[in-house]
């Protein structure tokens, strides 16, 4: 069952039914129902899209995942012998090169999805609700650096 959309121009103070959003669509803007999109998550505060316990979470665990991937290159008996290198020519082969470009990036991708999931809360103006997308990403990219470096083969001692 399709509900209706409500077709307006976005101005200051204009009326929106209970449970609706505004969403940008080409040359103007839609009321459409809360999470019935990709944009249409409730709007709220940057502080609350950063900081709530689903984006500590989320984020949380993918610094997490990083450092442990970190940690575990940096103590393998290969890369302590020079034996072997990190498999992203971006990152560099140094514990501060690494932490830093890595942390970075993941700090840098926090604040960005907090900006678009806040959306607007004076014009009622929803924000992103697949959000998650991003942490997961990061995430993945943790769970590939720690699986590469804990099935690398390890040098034997003759």
């Amino acid at each position: 069952v399709d509900l209706p959309l409500w077709r307006a121009e976005l101005r200051r103070g204009d009326p929106i039914p209970p449970g609706m959003v505004w969403v940008p669509v080409k040359n103007g803007w839609q009321a459409r129902e809360l999470n019935s999109c990709f944009w249409c998550g409730r709007p709220m505060l940057f502080k609350e899209a950063a900081f709530g316990k689903k984006a500590i979470l989320m984020w949380g665990a993918a610094i997490a995942l990083s450092i442990a991937d970190i940690e575990v290159t940096q103590n393998s008996p290969c890369f302590r012998s020079g034996t072997c290198r990190e498999g992203n020519p971006l990152i560099g082969n140094s514990r501060a090169s690494q932490y830093g470009i890595k942390l970075s990036a993941i700090f840098g991708a926090w604040m960005g999805t907090a900006y678009l999931r806040k959306g607007d809360r004076r014009f009622n103006i929803g924000g992103m609700k697949k959000w998650w997308i991003f942490p997961l990403l990061y995430q993945g990219g943790g769970i590939t650096g720690l699986t590469a470096n804990l099935s690398r083969k390890q040098p034997t001692k003759k």
